[in-house]
């Protein structure tokens, strides 16, 4: 008969998500209020593209692509330079948040490889963690001048106001710091999990335990619902995560509708957490 030992579930570090978040959004104002030229530019330059489509047309193209050039390097800079630091910050985290999960089980020295080594698997999961975050950066830029740029074009062709103009380069800018707040939250939630699940391989624990906190607005209906603690242990999927016991290198089916299998945090908004779990002979 095996014995089930359960241990606090891992915590996403909110202060390193905070401080990720307020840098982003600093970057993402930033930009805005440059690209908020533009309305300036379309007032000073409307009569002119009136008269003369061709001409008004080309100018603001060349304006949007220069300002575009210039916050694409801005954010892949920022890109490159910060994701290794925070992934890293996110590593060290994990590793003081598992040995104070696991404190009264292993001894100290059992602890040693998560300050002193990293193993190529878990590089590998920060690699990627890091590649997966520079592409998440680089998009808040190229959405929003997308976005920009179609108001643009829109305002020129349909005649519209400069009044009509501001609004859309206001609310863009709205969303997109709406954006870079979630972006950062999504991001440090799921690279926590990833780097703390491969730190459990690392130690010898290859069980999880699902667990849904109800911090999520709107929460998914599969991750909430309570495991019957039978069904998907041999065949089939759970019926619900919520304290579902997995295997680590077996993650479940975490979206029904795509068949998509993960870890908490992996889904976007989801804000579930895992308890590690250790199971023995009595």
């Amino acid at each position: 008969m095996k014995k089930v030992v359960e241990f606090k579930p891992l915590v996403p570090p909110v202060a390193i998500e905070r401080k990720y978040a307020k840098e982003l959004r600093a970057l993402v104002l930033a930009m805005t209020r440059d690209y908020a030229s533009v309305a300036k530019i379309y007032k000073d330059k409307r009569h002119q593209i009136v008269q003369d489509d061709t001409w008004g047309i080309t100018d603001l193209d060349k304006r949007l692509d220069a300002l575009g050039e210039k916050w694409r390097v801005r954010f892949e800079e920022y890109a490159k330079e910060n994701s290794p630091k925070v992934v890293n910050q996110v590593l060290k985290q994990s590793n003081l948040q598992i040995k104070d999960v696991l404190k009264d089980w292993f001894a100290e020295k059992r602890f040693m490889l998560l300050d002193s080594h990293i193993p190529v698997p878990m590089r590998q999961v920060m690699k990627a963690s890091v590649e997966y975050n520079v592409s998440l950066i680089k998009s808040l830029h190229s959405q929003y001048a997308e976005r920009v740029r179609g108001a643009v074009y829109r305002a020129v062709a349909g005649g519209g106001t400069l009044k009509d103009l501001k609004r859309d380069l206001v609310k863009y800018a709205g969303m997109e710091e709406r954006r870079a707040k979630l972006v950062a939250g999504d991001q440090i939630r799921k690279c926590f999990t990833d780097i703390s699940a491969r730190r459990f391989t690392d130690l010898g624990i290859t069980k999880m335990k699902w667990i849904h906190t109800g911090a999520s607005k709107e929460p998914r209906i599969y991750h909430k619902t309570h495991w019957d603690g039978k069904s998907g242990k041999r065949n089939g999927d759970p019926n619900g995560l919520n304290g579902f016991i997995f295997d680590i290198n077996q993650p479940p089916v975490i979206d029904k509708k795509t068949g998509e299998r993960g870890y908490p945090n992996q889904l976007p908004f989801c804000r579930c957490r895992m308890a590690p779990i250790i199971e023995f002979e009595k």
